[in-house]
């Protein structure tokens, strides 16, 4: 985690926009049940891009494991800090469409489309 806490905020004190490229299936970071290997989330990298050089904030968020509080976050970003966070965070890959669109409806951070539009 350190590593990865260093990296985006070297990153956002030069400005430099990053994507992430594998492993970020689920939206919060967790610990797999059958290897125990610690996976970071596509939340806390979301989020702690928006901390931008702030070391601990970063940390603090890379390490959080409450969805309830990711989606809090994630919900209470302005616009600025939004705008921000794209010109770090650009994109990242993972294996499954679904995984993450779960997450997220499990979340609460997706809205079905309305019925017009099914």
């Amino acid at each position: 985690m350190a590593e990865l806490a260093a990296f985006l905020v070297g990153c956002a004190e030069r400005g430099v926009p990053y994507k992430c490229t594998a492993g970020l299936h689920n939206a919060v970071r967790h610990t797999d049940p059958e290897t125990g290997a610690e996976h970071h989330g596509f939340l806390n990298v979301l989020l702690a891009a928006a901390a931008g050089s702030d070391r601990r904030a970063v940390e603090e968020i890379l390490a959080e494991r409450s969805g309830i509080v990711l989606s809090g976050a994630v919900i209470s970003l302005t616009a600025p800090q939004i705008a921000s966070l794209r010109g770090l965070f650009t994109s990242f890959g993972t294996c499954s469409v679904a995984e993450p669109l779960a997450d997220l409806a499990d979340l609460g951070l997706l809205r079905p489309p309305p019925l017009e539009d099914r």
